[in-house]
């Protein structure tokens, strides 16, 4: 990134902060929800019997790419 954009992102990292303490948001709230409903997407593709380890494997590093949680490269296959 360039330096103007990790500002960029530092202010409004800052902004975001000051905001959701402002209006008392309940981040543990927020992130435990998301979590469950993450796990419950884990939980319905290890029960599908009819795939195989690697399309398992496939499909829930794809569900951690779809909520932005790194996968460690392991999807990188090039």
């Amino acid at each position: 990134m360039s330096v103007s954009l990790d500002l960029l992102a530092d202010s409004l990292a800052d902004f975001i902060k000051e905001e959701l303490t402002f209006k008392k948001f309940n981040a543990k709230k927020a992130v435990n929800t998301k979590a469950v409903r993450i796990l419950q997407e884990i939980q319905d593709v290890l029960a599908c019997e009819s795939k195989s380890d690697f399309e398992v494997v496939e499909e829930i590093v794809c569900i951690f790419e779809k909520h932005n949680i790194s996968a460690e490269g392991r999807h990188d296959f090039g």
